[in-house]
């Protein structure tokens, strides 16, 4: 029994210490071995069978330290961008959105499809995104066998570890298995995620000045939701449902929401609200971007509903603010991209804002407006996998 326990204990040391230096690698890179020694203050020894591990794995690329003195030069490690590929799947109300992700985070290939009521359906988006994913390998030329895993993100409330739709009511599924779906389509592994959790993870691994001990994410478009992370790791909640300000009510004697309560957030600031703000203004043809010209062009209607709508975002900051006190909140979302000045709108409204945390906390659109999801639920895949891979043998 002592045995069997020490066993355990050295195998699960050894896979610590194989995901810490590969975490190293990907931060520090190009690296030599004699330098990932010096940082885990591990032994040359096992810092070579480490390594020699992810070669193995044909994670890693070896490339001479160019910029070395006179002697013998370094051989540096970096990573195999080629070694595996994963597919990101993005599902909106009007688009299937997808890409293939390479080792180093670069989409090789994105495609967007629009579908109608019809293909609205999850077993046609599947299929939609199936279909997708055969255009994109014969246009790069990645080959399948490369391809590990498939990443969807999706608006609403989803059990990841189920791979479950519970609610999205943007789309009006219901307790949909929609991994096992993409399971059986893709034939690799496939994870499910909320999409603003998706965004919230490639805005901070993707991109270093995110990274904070704390960062929020607010998304604007066809829902309305936020995301959190604490230290590097997503704050999910009881059911995984952590962020989900769009259905707090901010009127409680207001519209219809579709989660079937009045007043939500939800009601006042998406896209589908909106839309009927703008109708009603503008006539039934009017569209988002012709809010937009409107408000350029300094015309009446549109600076008052500019205004009403940066409120209703000032509402979700200072939620945001006053509940989780993040270091930084990222806004993005496709309202904050077509209307960017509405972020600049809602920061002046002083008076919705709580002025001692708001000043401390920086506020910033998206990097990567409208593929932080496409691109996160890629990189989730990617985490799936190598999770699997790394704790080989």
């Amino acid at each position: 029994m002592v045995a069997s326990l020490r066993a355990r204990d050295k195998r699960d040391m050894k896979l610590h210490n194989r995901e810490m230096v590969w975490e190293l690698i990907l931060g520090s890179r190009p690296v030599s071995r004699a330098r990932l020694a010096k940082m885990t203050e591990m032994s040359p020894t096992s810092i070579t069978r480490i390594v020699g591990d992810l070669l193995e794995f044909g994670l890693l690329v070896e490339e001479p330290d160019t910029h070395g003195g006179v002697g013998r030069r370094a051989i540096l490690l970096d990573v195999n961008a080629d070694a595996l590929f994963t597919v990101g799947i993005d599902i909106d109300v009007h688009s299937v959105n997808t890409c293939l992700l390479d080792l180093n985070n670069r989409p090789r290939i994105t495609l967007q499809r629009r579908h109608g009521k019809d293909l609205r359906s999850p077993a046609g988006v599947v299929e939609t995104a199936c279909a997708m994913y055969g255009e994109m390998v014969a246009d790069t030329g990645v080959s399948k066998d490369k391809v590990k895993a498939v990443g969807i993100s999706v608006g609403g409330t989803v059990d990841h570890e189920q791979g479950i739709v519970k609610v999205s009511p943007q789309l009006h599924w219901k307790n949909v298995a929609l991994r096992d779906l993409a399971e059986k389509a893709f034939g690799v592994p496939a994870i499910l995620e909320n999409d603003v959790k998706a965004a919230i993870l490639e805005e901070y691994v993707c991109h270093r000045e995110n990274r904070a001990g704390n960062v929020a994410y607010l998304t604007i478009g066809s829902g309305i939701g936020a995301a959190l992370m604490y230290e590097g790791k997503l704050l999910r909640g009881g059911s995984n449902a952590a962020g989900e300000i769009g259905h707090t009510t901010v009127q409680p004697s207001g519209e219809l929401c579709d989660c079937g309560r009045y007043g939500c957030l939800y009601t006042c600031l998406s896209e589908q609200y909106l839309l009927a703000a703008i109708h009603r203004f503008a006539g039934a043809d009017a569209g988002i971007d012709q809010w937009i010209a409107a408000q350029r062009a300094d015309e009446t209607w549109a600076n008052g509903l500019a205004s009403e709508a940066a409120g209703y975002i000032a509402m979700a900051l200072n939620q945001l603010l006053c509940s989780y006190d993040p270091q930084i909140i990222i806004v993005g979302g496709r309202l904050i991209q077509a209307n960017p000045e509405l972020l600049g709108i809602a920061l002046q409204k002083k008076g919705l804002i709580y002025e001692a945390l708001g000043s401390d906390a920086r506020i910033v659109p998206s990097r990567t407006p409208n593929r932080d999801a496409l691109i996160g639920a890629a990189i989730l895949a990617r985490s799936l996998h190598l999770d699997r891979l790394l704790h080989e043998r």
